[in-house]
């Protein structure tokens, strides 16, 4: 009689098997329904979070005027330059931080290192890499070669212009960027990394009237990162406008009077303050030389 030589598997290991198959087939299950039913609502959050973005919408600041409403400090149009680091390869760092350096008059070390920072606090997020706003000839040849430009973005602005500057310097004062201590001290009053606060005179005193407040702009971006549409827009609210006592006339009439006598010889320095001696307004307030 010919004994079959065919081996057969034990009924123990078919049984292992299933058991096997059981368990995976059951973790799966549950974890499934743990992200779907459990947690779907929060991981669906999480997905829109990542799809939709709110930027904030930059406030124009308050002008400053005389008396009369002659305008001695307003904002005119500029551009700024920005690096968003999840749409630049880090392949490419390197290049378009000479490329941007050299254009810019910044180092490009500098440049570089803008870049990183920005990458490990949000690289979604823009970079300011211009520190001066820039001239419309230089915000064109950017955006006219992009691929030359990866990541890089151009956004209109306003620069601070003041009217009579050297003689109004001494009253009005100026503006500066935040600094990162300020911003740490200044962030919830709703300041952010790339704006500018009055530093001396009347930009300084009043710096809370004079600052506008920001909006906010909804997008909608791909799995790139990159902006599909606007989905929502909240305009900014412009800063208020400070009208002060001084009168243009009579403050341009004392500082003839006194560069008149600096330049006879008289003296070399001058401080005329003209005032209304009913009500303590000053009208007029010069200082030679000024800065």
């Amino acid at each position: 009689m010919r004994q079959d030589g065919r081996s057969f598997v034990p009924v123990r290991r078919f049984i292992a098997f299933g058991i096997t198959i059981f368990v995976v087939f059951t973790t799966l299950t549950a974890r499934l329904y743990d992200l779907e039913i459990v947690r779907g609502d929060y991981y669906h959050e999480l997905s829109e979070q990542n799809r939709i973005v709110r930027l904030p919408v930059a406030a124009e600041r308050g002008g400053i005027v005389d008396r009369t409403g002659y305008v001695l400090a307003r904002n005119i149009p500029g551009f700024a330059v920005s690096v968003i680091p999840v749409d630049l390869p880090r392949t490419r760092e390197g290049e378009l931080s000479q490329r941007l350096g050299s254009l810019l008059d910044v180092s490009s070390e500098s440049v570089g290192d803008a870049i990183r920072a920005q990458r490990i606090r949000n690289p979604y997020e823009p970079v300011r890499i211009s520190k001066t706003p820039v001239p419309r000839e230089i915000a064109l040849a950017v955006t006219e070669r992009a691929e030359l430009f990866p990541g890089v973005r151009v956004d209109p602005e306003s620069i601070r212009f003041y009217a009579d500057g050297t003689l109004y310097a001494p009253v009005i004062g100026y503006t500066g960027p935040i600094t990162e201590q300020e911003l740490s001290t200044l962030k919830e009053s709703g300041y952010l990394a790339d704006d500018d606060l009055g530093r001396t005179g009347i930009e300084d005193v009043y710096e809370r009237y004079l600052r506008g407040t920001y909006g906010w702009r909804e997008i909608e971006r791909d799995a790139a990162q990159r902006e599909i549409k606007t989905l929502a827009l909240q305009r900014p609210t412009v800063g208020n406008t400070v009208a002060l006592t001084i009168d243009d006339r009579l403050q341009k009439l004392l500082d003839a009077e006194l560069r008149k006598g600096v330049e006879e010889d008289k003296f070399t320095q001058a401080v005329g303050v003209a005032m209304n001696p009913q009500n303590g307004e000053i009208l007029a307030m010069v200082s030679i030389p000024g800065y």
